[in-house]
């Protein structure tokens, strides 16, 4: 959920689950744990952690051909264990909508690895823990065999933006609509790559 909010108040899961903090927050943990694999299952995911505590976080994963359907397929299990009212998916989908205009489309392209849900708690940060995990997550993409890195930031998250380019990514695309500026309030998302050499 800090992830999707970036440098911002409030993120996607915000806008599309709606209800409380608490409420969110187990909806995001029954994803973690919901099978098939989602993007968001716990088995993709590197903590970092410190005294015992977990302080930062990312993923890494080999898409399917249709992540996007992958994802819903696991919102739709999760939405049925919590007796989540049917009614809410309408908006939940217009949500995603909005998002996927300024995202990039499925299929990803063959050898891609894919870098998401990114974030250290507000007290870890500036402790390079997150460069630690992103060495870590690389690693993993090439032992997948991925040729190459991607990871999508939020136009404006500058601190997001220098952590990847330090690591070697290049910004290759940007997207900007109206609409994700409207309802998330960032204007759009920047796409940049590396190669898993």
């Amino acid at each position: 959920m800090l992830s999707s909010r970036s440098h911002l108040d409030h993120g996607i899961w915000d806008i599309v689950l709606g209800g409380t903090e608490e409420s969110r927050r187990t909806y995001l943990e029954q994803m973690a744990l919901v099978e098939p694999r989602c993007p968001s299952h716990y088995r993709h995911f590197i903590v970092a952690e410190v005294n015992g505590r977990a302080a930062a976080a990312l993923c890494g994963y080999d898409p399917p051909l249709n992540s996007y359907a992958f994802g819903f397929e696991a919102m739709t299990k999760v939405d049925q264990k919590l007796g989540r009212n049917a009614a809410v998916a309408p908006e939940s989908q217009a949500a995603f909508d909005y998002f996927a205009t300024c995202a990039w489309k499925d299929p990803i392209e063959p050898g891609a690895w894919i870098i998401e849900s990114v974030a250290t708690l507000p007290g870890f940060r500036r402790r390079r823990l997150m460069t630690g995990l992103l060495e870590g997550i690389l690693e993993e993409g090439r032992l997948h065999g991925c040729d190459f890195a991607r990871v999508s930031v939020v136009i404006n998250n500058t601190a997001a933006e220098e952590l990847y380019k330090n690591a070697g990514f290049e910004v290759v695309d940007e997207k900007r609509t109206p609409q994700c500026e409207y309802v998330f309030g960032f204007p759009g998302l920047r796409l940049l790559k590396k190669l898993l050499l």
